[in-house]
């Protein structure tokens, strides 16, 4: 089936609209004259949308959030956003649908989905404290495909395919250089670990389409007790399982409870160890560059955004360009040497961390070529690939070896 689609990015003011998108964040709502409308969101692979349709009198509800409908409509503004005026809307049949075409339309996240898999693994694998090693790598063997493909969230940050996956290993990549600029102030096994199981809950508190893979609700489980707690109930289990000692099984378990810092935000308890402080910073610093990035996506440089509600203020799009980064002795030295990037392979005859053997989300097209990345000893994580069980960096000439 060939499906009418434009893409939310190109759309402008007073575009007309036709096709189908994926529909969260439903609200039925009223008129102060009592007149009925919907809201709510429309995305695709490329953004999203405001929608709302006036004197609605469909059976969309709430229930239906992550499913794909059909829409027709037209763009204006509304509070200096664009919003899309729906004239009519229903649910699209899928039976006819292939599995491309419904890729095309669910939001993903802007990665490279093996190569953070493998760097995950790779994560995993370089804590060397025993306990929290063995509660890590339990965890992740029982939750790896649910957690490398979910959602981070409903609507508020990462709320596409693997946000969760991208959300994490961002902020792990944050915590191990961290830890490696301070090494006597920071447990680096006990920060990492608390940052890669921060949201691991996050896999038993949602409600997930079959068909998107997108977050359409909460399960009892997420209503009732909500991902830190039920987090912190998986750490306990699985300390228990792997014979972890009472003190790391407590301190992972006090992180996640206290990830989302204050009780008037969601956390159980306040921050009360080192690690625990900088997981709460590093996941407001995350899930806020990433709700910039998405706000400013379709703002023009020298220009503010929309109000964002969740940050309570408009945020600018400056003009200034990204700096190219500065050329490191290595790459002087192999430059004026006339070497090519063919010998990279011999930098790296120190033992590797790679993929573990930890499940993986999609089976490798080629056994002797994959993406991975190398952990050196003073914490750098330095991505490239693996060709015949040599290690070459992406960038040959930025790193020291």
């Amino acid at each position: 089936m060939t499906t009418t689609h434009t893409n939310i990015s190109d759309l402008t003011i007073s575009s007309m609209v036709e096709g189908a998108y994926l529909i969260q964040d439903i609200q039925l709502c009223a008129t102060r004259a009592g007149a009925p409308y919907l809201r709510a969101t429309l995305s695709d692979a490329t953004g999203s949308i405001a929608m709302v349709c006036w004197d609605y009198d469909g059976d969309l509800s709430p229930a239906n959030n992550g499913s794909i409908v059909n829409v027709t409509g037209q763009v204006n503004t509304f509070r200096d956003a664009m919003q899309l005026c729906v004239e009519e809307l229903d649910l699209a049949n899928l039976c006819d649908w292939d599995a491309s075409e419904v890729a095309g339309i669910v939001p993903a996240a802007p990665v490279d989905v093996d190569a953070y898999c493998a760097l995950l693994s790779t994560l995993v694998d370089s804590i060397s404290t025993p306990d929290i090693h063995d509660i890590c790598d339990y965890l992740f063997y029982k939750h790896w495909s649910m957690f490398c493909t979910i959602p981070a969230g409903k609507s508020i940050h990462h709320a596409f395919l693997h946000g969760l996956l991208m959300h994490t290993v961002d902020m792990a990549i944050m915590a191990n250089a961290l830890a490696a600029n301070k090494p006597t102030a920071i447990h680096r096994d006990l920060l990492l670990s608390g940052t890669l199981l921060h949201d691991i809950g996050k896999v038993l508190e949602f409600e997930i389409s079959p068909v998107t893979g997108m977050v359409t609700g909460y399960s009892k489980r997420g209503n009732l007790i909500g991902h830190s707690v039920l987090g912190a109930m998986e750490v306990a289990d699985a300390a228990d399982t792997v014979g972890a000692s009472e003190e790391v099984s407590l301190l992972l378990q006090h992180m996640l409870l206290a990830h989302h810092g204050d009780p008037a935000t969601g956390a159980a308890t306040v921050p009360m160890t080192v690690e625990a402080e900088i997981l709460h910073d590093l996941d407001m610093l995350d899930s806020r560059r990433q709700i910039c990035t998405e706000n400013l996506s379709h703002v023009q440089p020298g220009e503010c955004s929309p109000y964002v509600s969740v940050l309570n203020r408009k945020i600018y799009r400056h003009e200034i360009s990204k700096c190219q980064p500065a050329k490191s002795q290595y790459q002087e030295d192999q430059t004026s040497a006339g070497e090519s990037s063919a010998s990279v392979g011999e930098l790296a005859d120190e033992p590797l961390r790679a993929v573990s053997d930890h499940p993986p989300c999609s089976e490798p097209v080629d056994p002797e070529f994959r993406r991975c990345t190398k952990l050196l000893p003073d914490g750098t994580l330095v991505p490239g690939v693996v060709i015949e069980g040599m290690f070459y960096p992406d960038d040959p000439y930025a790193w020291e070896f």
